[in-house]
């Protein structure tokens, strides 16, 4: 467990700029309609030297350019999912979702009204 959620802590907080690594393979493919709102998808995948969830992710980016979601399938435990993003906050003019929120997916979308798997509040920032 703690070797997933540090790699994953990290993945988090360095998306989009993980996209730019060596190896990296960033697709975009046709939009996505949410909430009202038109999101653009990135298709990544990852190579074997970057720990990540998966090899291949989807992340749906609003017209402001911000996450508001990722898709993925855990290699390290297991599970089919739609991780959301909220809150959008500014520390040193990088604009990070301070609140996510897990939930299983099936081949008919996320079950949003369902269980949350994983919910993630990042608070007491000290930025210097």
């Amino acid at each position: 467990m703690l070797y997933f959620t540090s790699y994953a802590m990290w993945n988090y907080l360095t998306t989009p700029l993980l996209f730019t690594l060596p190896g990296v393979d960033v697709l975009e493919i046709r939009t996505h309609k949410e909430h009202g709102e038109t999101w653009q998808r990135l298709q990544v995948r990852f190579p074997s030297t970057i720990p990540t969830h998966c090899t291949e992710q989807t992340f749906y980016f609003n017209e402001k350019g911000l996450l508001q979601r990722l898709d993925y399938v855990t290699d390290s435990v297991g599970g089919v999912a739609a991780h959301y993003c909220f809150d959008n906050t500014a520390f040193s003019g990088l604009v990070f979702p301070i609140l996510r929120r897990v939930v299983s997916r099936t081949p008919n979308g996320p079950l949003i009204s369902g269980p949350t798997a994983v919910l993630i509040l990042i608070s007491d920032i000290l930025v210097w």
